[in-house]
């Protein structure tokens, strides 16, 4: 799901996908920290929802990085 700007995404996780997330958390903070220009999508929330019927839902709220008017100055061939 994307905000009515479009500058925010919502994506629901699989449970592997948030225990991923939950192992790297610490690690992917750090690094930004360190890395302010890195070109990886910024999480600005981690939340679970609880269902009527008991089952724990994982979201992420992040920013879009596609609507950024970056210019590509460098391209790698492997």
């Amino acid at each position: 799901y994307f905000s009515w700007d479009m500058k925010y995404m919502l994506k629901m996780l699989y449970p592997f996908e948030a225990d991923v997330l939950k192992k790297i958390l610490r690690h992917y903070y750090e690094h930004l920290c360190l890395k302010h220009n890195a070109l990886l999508t910024r999480f600005l929330g981690f939340h679970a929802v609880k269902t009527n019927k008991g089952s724990v839902r994982h979201f992420v709220v992040m920013n879009n990085i596609f609507t950024d008017n970056l210019d590509i100055n460098l391209k790698l061939v492997a």
